[in-house]
């Protein structure tokens, strides 16, 4: 049976504190120019793209403090992001909501082929704190443009359970790569020998495979069966049907590594969509060391099968992996 890598849920107790005040300070941080970029974006079909920015933006902040703090417990690591990245997007709304009340005239900008239309609008920090003391004044902001709407999309008002939805829309573009970011971060291999996130590698060459030899390779890799990988050609560029390899490897030479999978098939000599057969599949070290030298480089030793030792998953790993 195979192993794989699974988080020990290990939390410094600072770090209850630390991730969602730095999730709402970095969400809230980055509401303003959002809400400044959003509301004078012309192109409305590019509104999505800077709510993505957003979370995105929030995502990369917050991995790294689930590194710094070594926070290895995925579900807890969501939960206090959320509780953060949940007050920035209520700033959003507050910053919104007083472009709103402060906006004043139309003004039109010739670019030759498209006349583009900002709305003038201002934030003062006082009125601003003001509102976001005041959730209810906030509400019937939110209630008057749901009832009357504020945009139009090819002389449609936007208003009612259409604004709605574009409201819905919205809140999941920004809360589900915010918060995949921080808790993709806490699940990564980590070295409980050394105290420190595992070395991540891709391989740079590819392990040749032959399918229709071998119907039951792709099987057998998800499985955790990686004999064929001792055999395979090593190829740097090759437009055959091929394997990449993944590792992560800690600087303890007795701990496990950890081993990802992904299958480019070729058909009629056409490329298939990369297909991820494996994730975090537990390497002994030995077996690791092997792989590193047959894929490893374009001067990557080749070595033979008979010394390749036991397959992964053939001895417990040190670094907690379980069985699946």
């Amino acid at each position: 049976m195979h192993m794989t890598y699974v988080p020990t849920g290990a939390v410094k107790p600072t770090g209850l504190l630390v991730l969602p005040a730095a999730a709402a300070v970095i969400s809230a941080g980055l509401a303003l120019p959002y809400a400044l970029v959003s509301w004078y974006n012309p192109v409305m079909y590019l509104a999505p793209l800077w709510t993505l920015l957003w979370g995105w933006s929030v995502a990369g902040l917050l991995a790294l403090v689930v590194r710094a703090w070594n926070m290895r417990h995925p579900v807890l690591v969501a939960l206090l992001s959320g509780l953060g990245v949940t007050a920035g997007y209520a700033v959003s709304w507050v910053l919104w909501a007083e472009l709103v009340l402060r906006q004043g005239e139309v003004v039109s900008w010739d670019g030759g082929r498209q006349v583009w239309e900002f709305t003038r609008s201002s934030l003062s920090l006082w009125p601003t704190l003001d509102l976001a003391m005041n959730p209810e004044r906030l509400r019937e902001v939110a209630a008057l443009v749901y009832d009357e709407g504020l945009w139009r999309v090819w002389s449609w008002p936007l208003r009612g359970p259409a604004l709605g939805l574009v409201w819905a829309a919205e809140a999941l573009l920004f809360f589900i790569p915010a918060l995949k970011g921080p808790v993709r971060q806490a699940g990564l291999p980590f070295s409980e020998a050394t105290e420190t996130w595992m070395t991540r590698r891709r391989l740079p060459r590819r392990a040749v495979v032959d399918l229709e030899a071998d119907p039951n390779l792709a099987e057998a890799l998800r499985n955790g069966d990686l004999t064929a990988l001792l055999t395979a050609p090593a190829e740097t560029r090759t437009k055959a049907s091929r394997l990449i390899l993944t590792l992560y490897r800690s600087a303890s030479p007795e701990d496990y590594a950890f081993l990802d999978l992904t299958l480019v098939e070729v058909r009629d000599r056409r490329k298939q969509k990369p297909v991820a057969l494996a994730e975090y599949l537990a390497v002994p070290p030995d077996l690791a060391a092997i792989l590193v030298a047959r894929y490893g480089g374009q001067g990557a030793a080749v070595v033979p099968a008979a010394s390749a030792g036991a397959p992964a998953g053939g001895s417990e790993a040190s670094a907690s992996p379980s069985d699946r």
